[in-house]
């Protein structure tokens, strides 16, 4: 076979050809791609527009995530940061060990300054703690006020507020367990929705089902009674 027809053959097999007609000169131009399924303009653009949309969303996040940092320096009120497997906060305070005792989470790594705890770290969502009233008198309000639409302010305990990026939920499945504001979503998108009844008014309604409390193991008791 000679040389060109091997070349094209190899390009045919691999379906990265795209054949273009000239008009007049009657020529044929031959444009190699990167291989895979051939996007058009419209789905190119518009996964363009998606990637930067999401950098935009990242780039202001940050920008709350660092006043939130600077919040909780100057009012002492503990702040959690969520990266992956760790939980990362500024300094000590007796609700940081709660969220390792009572809820399980890792044991929050105390970080030396701001600049520490942002370098390499990928953070998913922070968490203020603070008494039920003063999340609901202090924090809530104002986090509602100053986020707007760069982050979305959600609350699953009455002391806790979490700040996570826009348009963030925890996704969807077959069956969904939750009880805070950030479980609404994924309860409404579940082919079962599961809310305790400890949880939150918006998580409730939502639900399909309401199951026993968390000081009654819901999650637990929900996966035995629906999941096997």
């Amino acid at each position: 076979m000679p040389m060109c027809c091997a070349f094209f053959s190899h390009l045919l097999r691999l379906k990265v050809v795209l054949l273009l007609w000239c008009g007049e000169s009657g020529a044929v131009v031959v444009v190699v791609t990167d291989g895979g399924e051939q996007e058009t303009g419209q789905e190119e653009k518009k996964k363009r527009g998606e990637r930067e949309r999401d950098g935009r969303e990242v780039k202001i996040f940050a920008l709350s995530q660092l006043q939130a940092f600077i919040y909780s320096l100057k009012h002492e009120i503990p702040l959690i940061v969520f990266s992956e497997d760790r939980c990362l906060t500024l300094f000590g305070h007796p609700l940081v060990d709660t969220l390792h005792t009572l809820y399980h989470e890792p044991k929050a790594e105390i970080m030396p300054s701001i600049e520490h705890l942002l370098a390499g770290v990928d953070i998913q969502n922070l968490i203020f703690l603070d008494t039920a009233e003063g999340v609901a008198t202090a924090l809530r309000p104002y986090w509602s006020e100053a986020t707007k639409d760069r982050a979305t302010v959600v609350q699953a305990v009455p002391d806790m507020l979490e700040i996570v990026p826009s348009g963030t939920s925890k996704g969807n499945g077959t069956m969904a367990i939750g009880d805070g504001e950030n479980d609404v979503e994924m309860l409404e998108l579940a082919s079962l929705g599961i809310a305790l009844s400890n949880g939150s008014d918006k998580a409730k309604a939502e639900a399909n089902v309401i199951g026993v409390s968390n000081d009654e193991d819901g999650v637990a008791d929900a996966i035995y009674r629906y999941a096997f």
